[in-house]
């Protein structure tokens, strides 16, 4: 039973009205959140779990198991949680190797990767984080150091598309200060991560005291009305866009027919991320500047790929070929071997190279030969091709991309 909530009417509107600006969630929507035990997540549950009356919730607290008391404190966090969601789970990390370096970044890829697999299982294809306002102020400020170009530097994304996840993000207008406050107001006891404040780390640094600023008043909320009309012309999670044009292929490549639709920049940086590999994808200058070149040249190169025509209107997008042997495979942060981090394979020994022209057996008559030629081989053995994998007498690999063909992105 979900509590009423302990807010004024103007907090709990204020989030709907952020609610509002994601897609809709039906009567009956499953939705995932993921609870750090901090003021931030721990607020975003609450409200979730009080205004949100018509979803099915469903909670998880990761505990990375680098700190001595990170078990307890999830324990912890757990029990607080259960007071008003029945769902809870802990999630745990077991580091594949010892973790001795990047330890804040090895945590965040472990955290995404437990949260994908935790909500793949419960059949989630939403779960929300609790990064707010001063978060993103910190990132963009992290990035504008590193010398990020403008889209780097734009900050986290309210919405973030895995293979099989949709990360949002509805408290990114919220600032810390008020989701303290709303903690404070319901009562609701929440911990502080050591690691937010340890000046050895680059937010750390960032998060030490500064003269305070007058504090802006909160944008007052969307009339009801407004927020149904919103809602109503946002994407829906169960069509897809753009893919008018796309044949994807379970080999890793894919066949875009331009006199169907005209491929787009957007288009073009989504399905390159899909072939490369990878948590990226090219910028949209590049993707537009590989488009342009198209219109007089046979074949482009675009962040490791490659892009072509071929007869009737046809476009091939594939990965390129750029060398002899690949370097082996490495775990990620769940424990599973990827190679050249597109394929997922069954033991990551031996020898791995590139098929380039060796002779592959009669079954490859349908794939083209650039793609054959980026194809591995493990021990010298070139792979038969069998139910969309790889087969070597001993081992297998499927194509396993971290990021869909194609996306939903913010306008």
């Amino acid at each position: 039973m979900m509590p009423a909530s302990a807010l004024p009417n103007s907090a709990a509107e204020r989030f709907l009205a952020e609610v509002g600006r994601l897609p809709p969630l039906l009567p009956g929507s499953a939705l995932g959140i993921a609870v750090s035990g901090g003021p931030d997540s721990l607020a975003l549950a609450h409200l979730a779990a009080s205004n949100l009356p018509h979803i099915r919730l469903s909670l998880a607290v990761v505990d990375h198991g680098l700190r001595a008391d990170s078990a307890a404190e999830a324990r912890r966090v757990a029990e607080r949680l259960g007071g008003f969601c029945e769902d809870v789970t802990v999630l745990r990390w077991s580091p594949p190797e010892p973790v001795v370096s990047r330890k804040l970044e090895q945590a965040r890829n472990a955290r995404f990767a437990l949260l994908g697999q935790w909500a793949a299982d419960r059949g989630l294809l939403r779960v929300w984080l609790g990064h707010h306002a001063d978060d993103q102020d910190e990132t963009q400020a992290m990035r504008r150091d590193r010398g990020s170009g403008s889209e780097g530097a734009g900050g986290m994304a309210r919405r973030r598309i895995m293979a099989q996840t949709v990360f949002e993000r509805p408290l990114l207008a919220w600032r810390k200060a008020a989701l303290i406050s709303y903690c404070q107001a319901n009562r609701l006891d929440f911990v502080e991560d050591p690691t937010n404040v340890d000046r050895r780390t680059a937010r750390g640094r960032l998060r030490q005291p500064q003269p305070q600023q007058p504090q802006q008043q909160p944008p007052p909320p969307l009339p009801p009305q407004e927020q149904r009309a919103r809602a109503g012309t946002l994407p829906d999670l169960t069509r897809r866009v753009e893919t008018a044009g796309a044949v994807a292929d379970p080999l890793g490549h894919l066949w875009w027919n331009s006199q169907r639709q005209p491929l787009t920049p957007t288009a073009l940086q989504q399905a390159v991320g899909w072939v490369r590999g990878g948590d990226y994808t090219p910028d949209q200058a590049r993707a537009k500047a590989a488009l342009d070149r198209l219109q007089t040249a046979a074949r482009v190169s675009l962040y490791g790929c490659v892009i072509e025509w071929r007869a009737g209107g046809w476009m091939l997008l594939c990965r390129e070929a750029r060398q002899q042997r690949l370097a082996p495979p490495k775990r990620d942060a769940l424990g599973q071997w990827r190679l050249d981090d597109r394929w997922q394979v069954d033991g990551p020994g031996g020898d791995w190279g590139l098929v380039r022209s060796a002779p592959m057996d009669a079954d490859t008559s349908a794939v083209p030969a650039r793609v054959l030629s980026c194809l591995p081989t493990w021990n010298g053995q070139v792979p038969v091709i069998r139910d969309g994998g790889l087969y070597w007498s001993g081992n297998a690999a499927r194509f396993s991309p971290r990021r869909p063909v194609f996306d939903f992105r913010e306008n």
